[in-house]
Order: C-alpha cells, then sequence, then structure tokens
C-alpha cells in the first residue's frame, strides 16, 4: 500500500515537472504570443494585425498617425540565450541604456536607443523574447513594452 502511495505521488511529481517544462518551452511562433487587441490596449491606438516576418519576428503597426506625427510600432522576436546575454551587456554609447528590470520573467533588461526606442528583453526558462516599440513618448514605454511582455508570459 506504501509503494503505490508513493509510486502514484512520484508520477503526479513527473507530470507537474513535465508541464512546467511544456510552458516554458519556446514559442514556436512570434505572432502566437501577442494579438492586436492587447497591442492597441497598450499603445492606446489601433494597430494592424501582427504581421510575421519568419516565426521569429511579429509586427505590429498603428492604423493612424499618432498626435506627436509619428507611426507608433511595436516588434516582438524570439531570441535565444546568446541574444539575451547581449542584451544585457553594458554598452560605451551614452544614447544607448540598459537596466535589469524586476518582477518580468525570471529575468528582464529595458532599455533605450537615443531616446527613439524602447525595449525589453525577457527571460523565463529557456524562452527568451524581446519587445520594442518606437514612435511613443518615451515616458510611457517601459510601462508598455513591461504589460505587454508579461501579457506574453502569459502564453508561455
Amino acid at each position: 500500500m506504501g509503494s503505490t502511495i508513493r509510486m502514484v505521488a512520484e508520477i503526479g511529481l513527473l507530470i507537474s515537472a513535465s508541464v512546467a517544462v511544456a510552458r516554458a518551452a519556446p514559442p514556436g511562433d512570434a505572432c502566437s504570443l501577442l494579438d492586436a487587441a492587447q497591442v492597441s490596449a497598450a499603445l492606446g491606438s489601433a494597430v494592424s494585425d501582427g504581421q510575421a516576418v519568419g516565426r521569429k519576428l511579429c509586427m505590429w503597426k498603428a492604423t493612424a498617425t499618432a498626435k506627436n506625427g509619428s507611426m507608433p510600432r511595436v516588434a516582438l522576436t524570439i531570441g535565444d540565450a546568446q541574444k539575451f546575454a547581449y542584451a544585457k551587456m553594458p554598452l560605451p554609447d551614452a544614447k544607448i541604456t540598459k537596466a535589469p528590470l524586476s518582477g518580468v520573467g525570471d529575468e528582464a533588461v529595458y532599455g533605450t536607443t537615443a531616446g527613439q526606442l524602447a525595449s525589453i528583453n525577457v527571460r523565463k526558462g529557456s524562452s527568451y523574447f524581446a519587445i520594442s516599440v518606437n514612435g511613443v513618448s518615451m515616458d510611457k514605454a517601459q510601462a508598455l513594452v513591461t504589460q505587454l511582455a508579461k501579457e506574453a508570459l502569459a502564453k508561455l
């Protein structure tokens, strides 16, 4: 009887571990991690459906010009350990900022480039992705990419 209970418990642990590993597996299609409704809600304006550029890049574009005259765009790229390591590396360029960001995945890095582009690079288990946005106010960019990253994480 005791060995039966132990075997059932071990099987339960194996199933739980398998489910956890499956959830952290890298996605096969970047456009599967976010949809137009999520991107539109984050941007506060309508966007086109995600356009796949291969399986590792998906792009959404605003359907109308923003008040500041720009055309906001969001991109999600599926990465790997090497790209994530590069995203964390400090660069000797004052126009590029990078900083660790807690509360997003297992590890995340937020960065900006010349005040024009904001991005978040995220690791969860063995999955890596980046979300970038341009054409938006940089004071709102971190909250925007963080919100989208958390929504994408929910699909891993």
